[in-house]
């Protein structure tokens, strides 16, 4: 059974992401979330820390919209998180094998609401920032681990979503790529302000990333 509660003094609606009695149960009797409350505030990045088996990546899935709830709800400026709004870094990024590493970073803006929206200076900021440059036309099985890593934000970022979910993305680098992608991801934040939650099992990587940490 897992809880985490972070308090919030910010006036009602609140306008960033809130998570209010988030729970979620397996079967009759196997609870993972236990009526779980958490307040991001638009613009931050908090770092949520927590041992295997806490819950932490079931609850990024009830975020991210691609697991439903026992009980509870999210929101962000106060109404209900579509999954459009949602931007999600895998710890394993799922690439498309036949893809090139720029249509797998483009393919989120080929879909729904968001075909044709490509901001073309945006696409070129990312792969600067990511260290991507000269690297769009490769396939994912010419890229090492961390280059697939770094396409996998670089797609999570692409739609400009309000909010970024990061499912312990180094859990699988070597520690050298670990820390150069730590400071991009902080980088861009900083640059680009989005709303993030930022999942680790990892005390000292989440002291360096989140602006606030939750503990589960």
């Amino acid at each position: 059974m897992t809880s985490a509660s972070y308090s919030s003094a910010a006036a009602e609606p609140f306008e960033g992401l809130r998570i209010r009695g988030v729970a979620k149960t397996f079967g009759t009797d196997t609870t993972v979330l236990n009526e779980i409350d958490l307040d991001v505030h638009p613009g931050e990045l908090i770092s949520l820390v927590g041992s295997s088996g806490t819950g932490k990546s079931t609850l990024l899935r009830i975020i991210a919209g691609l697991e439903e709830p026992s009980a509870g709800r999210v929101t962000y400026a106060g109404q209900p998180l579509e999954r459009g709004s949602v931007g999600v870094v895998f710890q394993r990024p799922i690439l498309y094998p036949h893809l090139s590493v720029k249509d797998n970073i483009l393919f989120p803006t080929r879909l729904g609401a968001f075909a044709g929206r490509v901001d073309a200076d945006y696409y070129r900021e990312l792969l600067e920032a990511l260290k991507l440059e000269g690297l769009e036309s490769r396939k994912p099985s010419q890229l090492s681990g961390g280059q697939a890593q770094r396409v996998g934000i670089a797609r999570a970022l692409i739609r400009r979503a309000p909010v970024v979910l990061f499912d312990e993305p180094l859990a699988s680098v070597d520690e050298q790529m670990s820390a150069s992608i730590r400071a991009d991801i902080v980088r861009l934040h900083e640059r680009y302000g989005f709303t993030g939650l930022y999942v680790t099992h990892d005390q000292n990587e989440a002291l360096m990333l989140g602006q606030r940490v939750a503990v589960m």
